[in-house]
């Protein structure tokens, strides 16, 4: 079994050893024979290395990756400190059932990632598509989204479909977002503005949601119904429910609703004030 803790140490590992894109792209093509952009687009090095981490697991290709890296870069003490062989299981579908694992719900054998406690990637979805689950972590590791939480009460699907939100946010306000989660995780927000922020949010997603079936993009309108079902939850407090929703706060307001969301203005005033918040800290 692949560990949490290996998987942070490889991921670190490869890091120190490919220190672009470029690096790590060439990485892929010559000891793989496979291409970077098939694999992750995600919007910084980490998430990328990440992502090709756990597409490696999915295909019990994890072992030829980093030998593979040690021959690109032979003289890197964090790739020589690597385990020489790692324990690779076969993710065919239906190989494993729905468990308790430790203190999330996980798909085979629990691993405790980078970015909170995970299940293995395992027919999910009844398709044994590994890739949707590993497009879906990497979307939100790049938010520093920590969702081991998430994954002990909700389902995967509407993981999912958040994620996919997450993916058609410009860069521009994915950095922002994830500037801003950030300060929901740093505890930066008091309890009566969490309280209040999240309910502008939710106010917004219930207008959005009812609006869905006039959606013709039926990835936001499911994605929509998704974050509002988090937001609804009652097993998650108010600073995991504004981690995940938060990022969706650009596209509510770029979306070109029929009707206009009577909540607009409240929501344009919170993540100005978001903004402002990020601001005021990196300048202090």
């Amino acid at each position: 079994m692949i560990t949490g803790k290996q998987i942070g140490q490889i991921v670190d590992a490869l890091l120190s050893a490919f220190s672009t894109r470029t690096d790590l792209a060439m990485l892929v093509t010559i000891e793989l024979d496979e291409h970077l952009d098939a694999i992750t687009t995600a919007s910084n090095l980490r998430a990328d290395v990440f992502a090709l981490v756990q597409w490696a697991i999915a295909r019990n290709r994890l072992n030829e990756l980093i030998a593979g890296a040690r021959r690109q870069n032979p003289g890197n003490a964090r790739l020589r400190a690597l385990p020489a062989q790692f324990e690779e299981t076969s993710m065919r579908q239906g190989e494993g059932e729905i468990a308790r694992g430790g203190d999330s719900y996980a798909v085979g054998t629990a691993i405790n990632s980078v970015v909170g406690p995970q299940g293995r990637v395992v027919n999910i979805y009844g398709s044994g598509d590994a890739a949707a689950l590993a497009e879906m972590r990497a979307a939100l590791a790049e938010l520093n989204v920590k969702i081991d939480r998430l994954f002990e009460h909700v389902d995967q699907r509407s993981l999912q479909s958040v994620a996919l939100i997450y993916r058609r946010i410009d860069a521009l306000d994915r950095d922002v977002s994830a500037a801003i989660v950030a300060l929901v995780q740093q505890n930066a927000l008091t309890a009566d503005e969490l309280d209040r922020h999240l309910s502008v949010v939710r106010l917004a997603l219930q207008e959005a949601h009812n609006l869905t079936t006039h959606m013709a993009d039926r990835d936001l309108a499911a994605g929509v119904a998704a974050a509002r079902r988090l937001a609804e939850d009652p097993t998650l407090d108010a600073r995991h429910k504004l981690e995940v929703t938060i990022p969706i706060i650009p596209l509510l307001l770029e979306y070109k609703f029929e009707t206009e969301l009577g909540s607009r203005a409240n929501l344009v005033a919170l993540w100005e004030a978001l903004k402002a918040k990020v601001q005021s800290r990196h300048g202090a």
